[in-house]
């Protein structure tokens, strides 16, 4: 097999699968060929991690909750861990530019730490130099469902009221968007006056209309 030569892209592709432990040809497609169609960036994406792979940059497994081929550089990744990235990818997709990342974050509350499955600040490009900012608090509910009252103990501590103060326009705190991605979506989502909470199954297929409206 003649030596392969790594191209900016494919170095980038490799600092992503360094830093978040692995990717699905889906998540590459949107997040590194932004600029061909969807149908032409899953291709070009699927050719270039197998060229990683048969070059042994990269390891690869099939994920057995979802099917996928994950690209890594040595250990499995959990489903839930992809489910979570999904999120990343889109927003990339959709012309994101991610300013924190955090998984797991943790939250000292009135009833002890409480843990998120990720929280993630970011902003939209809307064009004519118009940027919106946005910020969620994702659940993935695989083997679980989601405990609510957890949100409310982590809004009531305030921690991330006091975190986002710098963005506040008036006297209103700001606390993100709850994301509570589902196999499907409940047909009574749960509702409250203290936060946003959005329901959307694995696809994402609503990101764009129900996160970023």
């Amino acid at each position: 097999m003649c030596a392969m030569v790594l191209m900016p892209r494919d170095k980038k592709i490799m600092k992503y699968i360094e830093e978040f432990k692995g990717v699905t040809i889906s998540q590459c497609a949107k997040m590194f060929y932004q600029k061909s169609s969807l149908d032409n960036a899953l291709y070009q994406a699927r050719l270039r991690l197998k060229k990683l792979y048969d070059h042994k940059y990269i390891k690869r497994y099939k994920d057995v909750n979802t099917g996928k081929l994950v690209y890594t550089k040595g250990k499995k990744i959990s489903t839930h861990q992809l489910y979570l990235m999904n999120v990343y990818a889109e927003i990339i997709r959709l012309g994101g530019e991610i300013i924190e990342f955090i998984k797991e974050p943790s939250f000292d509350t009135d009833k002890g730490e409480r843990r998120g499955d990720g929280l993630i600040e970011f902003t939209i490009d809307e064009g004519q130099n118009l940027k919106s900012w946005h910020s969620l608090l994702i659940e993935v509910d695989k083997d679980h469902e989601t405990d609510i009252r957890k949100m409310h103990y982590i809004f009531n501590s305030h921690i991330l009221q006091k975190k986002y103060e710098k963005y506040q326009i008036d006297e209103q705190e700001i606390f993100p968007q709850v994301l509570i991605i589902k196999p499907y979506i409940p047909d009574k989502p749960y509702y409250t006056n203290d936060f946003k909470i959005t329901y959307l199954d694995y696809t994402l297929n609503r990101f764009a209309s129900s996160v970023l409206a």
